[in-house]
């Protein structure tokens, strides 16, 4: 009797488990779709990161889709926002569904715009370019394009083909733009794999906490530093990433000229 018992339990207890694991999976999902500034926010806070003190100072932000739907009348409210690089493209025929809204609406609430391109290894870097071109309007452009380099995002390529594919870019865009991008990696990643072959560029390095990234045997330091993922701006729904001047980089040194 016992032993039959149990048996019986087993299943209905699998059939709960199951039933509250989709439960769970379909609520993230419809928090991630619906507002997926919420979700980063949830996420960020479970995994842990720098949080900014109420008085840090910040000179501007960066936002993509994931930030969900931003008041930008709201955000220029806010003193330190000087500025707002914005994801536009990745790879390949992947536009950021929130471009052409966020860069409409930061340069109607009178906040410089940049935008930024993510870096792939899945397709040609000319035809990436030219995608970014077609995308990020140069006179629609306050500031220097930017090109991001994620980690998860070129971990097949070798740190010379990282190299080679990254000056490509940067010179491709200049005869578009007139100037090579700005380079956005982690502090980690550019002095792993990329210096010092770029130290004359400008810099946006991310390094989250207190101590700015500093790079190791020059003088060249960072010109923006990107040091919190957990921003709290007016304006924005959940984190946002909060970006800091270095201390010889002002806005005149990233406009678009």
């Amino acid at each position: 009797m016992t032993k039959r018992k149990r048996n019986k339990r087993k299943p209905r207890i699998l059939k709960r488990i199951g039933i509250a694991a989709v439960a769970i999976v379909l609520t993230t999902a419809l928090i991630y779709f619906i507002m997926p500034g919420l979700f980063y926010s949830i996420y960020n806070r479970a995994i842990g990161s720098y949080r900014p003190a109420s008085d840090d100072s910040y000179n501007g932000i960066d936002v993509s889709h994931h930030n969900g739907i931003i008041h930008w009348d709201k955000v220029a409210t806010d003193k330190n926002v000087e500025f707002a690089y914005i994801k536009a493209t990745e790879g390949y025929r992947h536009k950021d569904k929130r471009y052409a809204a966020n860069s409409e609406g930061a340069k109607r609430a009178g906040i410089k715009v940049g935008a930024y391109h993510l870096l792939t290894t899945k397709m040609p870097i000319a035809t990436q370019v030219s995608y970014f071109c077609s995308i990020a309007h140069k006179d629609q452009q306050d500031l220097i394009p930017m090109v991001d380099i994620e980690e998860d995002k070129v971990r097949t390529w070798t740190d010379q083909q990282l190299q080679d594919s990254l000056r490509k870019f940067l010179n491709l865009a200049k005869q578009h733009y007139g100037t090579e991008p700005v380079i956005y990696c982690s502090h980690k990643l550019y002095k792993n794999k990329l210096a010092p072959h770029f130290d004359d560029n400008i810099l946006f390095l991310a390094r989250y906490g207190k101590e700015p990234p500093l790079l190791d045997d020059t003088d060249k330091q960072h010109d923006i530093w990107q040091f919190t993922e957990h921003g709290t701006v007016s304006g924005i729904s959940g984190d946002v990433d909060l970006d800091r001047f270095g201390k010889n980089t002002s806005i005149n040194d990233i406009k678009l000229k």
